[in-house]
């Protein structure tokens, strides 16, 4: 499925990640993103939608809820339109609640990304929207 902003028709990735094993960088998407139970993230996470059931350290802004659950272990800074925290979540962090969050940041991003290492066979390959030119090898 594709879409694209009605404000400056660039393509919208709506991309799922379950993160499964222990991964440093950043992460952008306006699908969820599940941070496992055995599993750490390091770095930033913009998304639509995260759900902590392990470990994240870093930077977090999501464009819809966060939830913490059991036995996660939150640290560093969370900006997110609710926060949902059940018994047992460990959290320390700098957090902003609000309802128009999206509103105070330029645009969502675009297209989905992981910075990191690209042969990483941890992430899949984002889908590349036509027209975009394909990097030379």
């Amino acid at each position: 499925m594709s879409l694209r902003c009605p404000a400056c028709t660039e393509p919208v990735a709506l991309q799922d990640f379950v993160l499964q094993e222990p991964i440093d960088g950043q992460l952008s998407t306006m699908g969820q993103v599940t941070i496992a139970g055995d599993c750490s993230m390091g770095g930033k996470v913009v998304c639509g939608h995260l759900v902590n059931q392990g470990r994240f350290r870093g930077e977090a802004l999501v464009y819809g809820p966060v939830e913490l659950n059991p036995q996660s272990v939150t640290q560093g800074k969370i900006t997110a339109q609710s926060l949902k925290v059940l018994l047992g979540a460990r959290i320390v962090a700098r957090v902003t609640i609000g309802p128009n969050l999206a509103k105070r940041y330029s645009k969502p991003p675009l297209r989905a990304r992981f910075q990191q290492d690209p042969t990483d066979p941890r992430i899949p390959p984002a889908p590349r929207p036509a027209g975009d030119p394909v990097p030379a090898s």
